[in-house]
């Protein structure tokens, strides 16, 4: 006759194997979070970034136990710090004054010179009355311009500000000047698909490498 006891560890013993068992079965393929903090990583190191609206979608196994592919959907959001954003805005504006300021200063020189014979000493003393009577406003637009943050240049440093992500991804994320327009503005959203192959190590799915 069993006593009692022993009985008791048994059953207990029954209950621990069960639920190792089931935890092993619950890791048997990489879990939604699991996958996320594969894309995380490429993002770390990259303050403009943030991923969001992450959805695991589905998942197949690979050649053997410990390799998986799993599908999943997310959305990245690009939005500069607010100074970066504020001193792209004043460029844009900058460039805008300074464009109708050379169309302006163009017809007053062409206003000049059609005054005088081209080539003579009054056409030439004219065209200066004019360059000189623009030249302090045009200076102060460049000196503004040069302590502002060109758009573009920015998305050109953006390579070696964020590492991990190369050259290619700043030109897909920044397809057209719109969406360097809604950047400058407050933000761009990018929604992505994909196909993550992962392998179980000891510790835990990783990306597969």
């Amino acid at each position: 006759m069993t006593h009692p006891r022993y009985k008791k560890l048994a059953h207990l013993a029954l209950c621990v194997s069960m639920l190792t068992a089931l935890a092993a079965c619950g890791h048997s393929a990489p879990s939604a979070s699991d996958a996320k903090a594969v894309i995380q990583s490429q993002l770390d190191g990259c303050p403009y970034l943030s991923l969001e609206d992450f959805k695991k979608s589905n998942g197949i196994p690979g050649d053997d136990p410990n390799s998986y592919r799993v599908d999943v959907a997310y959305t990245l959001r690009f939005k500069p710090s607010d100074d970066e954003r504020d001193s792209m805005k004043q460029w844009g504006t900058l460039m805008k004054q300074q464009a109708a300021l050379n169309q302006q200063e163009e017809q007053d020189l062409n206003a000049a010179s059609a005054k005088y014979t081209s080539g003579t000493d009054e056409s030439a003393a004219a065209m200066k009355e004019v360059e000189d009577r623009y030249k302090d406003r045009q200076d102060d637009l460049k000196q503004q311009l040069s302590q502002t943050l060109d758009a573009r240049s920015f998305l050109n440093s953006l390579p070696d500000k964020c590492s991990n992500l190369p050259r290619s991804f700043w030109t897909n994320f920044f397809a057209s000047d719109q969406d360097i327009k809604d950047m400058v503005r407050g933000g761009v959203e990018k929604s992505y698909t994909e196909t993550i192959s992962m392998a179980r190590t000891d510790n835990g799915w990783q990306a597969a490498r």
